[in-house]
């Protein structure tokens, strides 16, 4: 065999493993991201469907917030989300974490960008905590907002 035919055989040989290598990194790539994107998924719509099971929680128990995973799977909900509630709580856990000593009281003041009493555990997309805005009418049905202290005050020039 002549040393072009070598060159050139050496050549195609690495053409082709630097093409398979490429191929397998590319697709390793594009398996965690779509995993990452199925996984942020799952926990948007868990959080609204937990947001959801508090709600209800609280119109069944007088305004009561929930004191554990336990008390809170006694509820039923609507099916909604990825889950089945609350056969799957198991794999909801994971996915969300329930502060069980807030006080809703105290959560009056709280906005769907700053409510705390309930986070995912992990990235979620934009539209997950709008599933806190329904809570946090729940929240207000129970315990209504202080009214603002006014501003404006008058000045008497005597």
């Amino acid at each position: 065999m002549s040393s072009l035919n070598r060159i050139r055989k050496a050549v195609v040989i690495v053409a082709v493993a630097s093409t398979l290598a490429g191929i397998i990194y590319f697709g390793v790539i594009a398996f965690h991201v779509a995993k990452r994107m199925s996984d942020t998924e799952v926990r948007s719509h868990t959080l609204v469907q937990v947001c959801d099971a508090v709600g209800t929680y609280m119109d069944e128990n007088d305004g009561r917030w929930p004191q554990s995973w336990e008390g809170l799977a006694t509820i039923q909900t609507p099916p909604r989300g990825i889950y089945t509630w609350p056969d799957e709580i198991q794999l909801i856990r994971e996915e969300i974490e329930i502060d069980f000593t807030a006080n809703p009281a105290e959560l009056t003041d709280e906005t769907r960008d700053t409510f705390s009493a309930i986070q995912p555990l992990g990235d979620v997309y934009a539209f997950a905590p709008y599933g806190y805005e329904a809570l946090i009418d729940t929240i207000h049905n129970h315990y209504p907002p202080k009214p603002e202290a006014s501003d404006s005050h008058t000045v008497i020039d005597p």
